[in-house]
């Protein structure tokens, strides 16, 4: 029920995926069936003269049997929409580098419309991408994050973007740019 497909300003989101990968060509001699479970919520609210924008967004992914086959591990990392297959964008992080067979993932984003369709924005987000993703209890431990801060703006063409992400968990810093919708 998000009001809009960028900059949100109010209403929630629901996505659940399952696969059940039963049978493959088996180039490797090692394939096991097995399933994938992969869900997203989201939620938007603003406040302070419908100017000022709380953004949450909650991921996570488990595979449910043993997955061998590495490229169908979930690939956590970058900036951007639309990712096929098991690909999610995580902030300070280069595309992709996180890899696991499951995945926990939280984003917080603080977002200020100082002038019509035009916005500054912060983020924060938190990860677990292992193979054992509840390890025994202890589930923020080995937690990754990343942050990024950045100006949008809103206009018939999509959203163009420039944003500056970095993690403290590395000294590598990202630029990001978008133009236009994702297709």
């Amino acid at each position: 029920t998000y009001d809009k497909k960028y900059f949100q300003k109010k209403g929630f989101f629901m996505d659940i995926d399952f696969r059940w990968y039963l049978t493959s060509s088996d180039y490797n001699n090692n394939f096991v069936s097995f399933s994938q479970v992969k869900g997203k919520f989201g939620m938007a609210y603003t406040f302070f003269n419908n100017k000022l924008t709380t953004h949450f967004i909650s991921e996570s992914g488990i595979t449910i049997g043993e997955n061998k086959n590495r490229v169908l591990d979930y690939n956590i990392g970058g900036y951007g929409e639309n990712y096929i297959n098991n690909f999610t964008p995580f902030y300070g992080y280069d595309f992709a580098e996180l890899s696991a067979n499951s995945f926990l993932k939280s984003t917080f984003t603080l977002r200020y419309e100082f002038l019509p369709k035009n916005y500054f924005s912060v983020t924060a987000n938190y990860a677990r991408v292992e193979r054992d993703l509840f390890n025994q209890g202890k589930i923020f431990e080995n937690t990754k994050s990343g942050y990024m801060a950045g100006y949008g703006l809103d206009t018939f063409f999509g959203p163009i973007e420039i944003n500056y992400a970095w993690s403290p968990d590395h000294n590598i810093k990202f630029w990001y740019f978008n133009v236009g919708y994702w297709f």
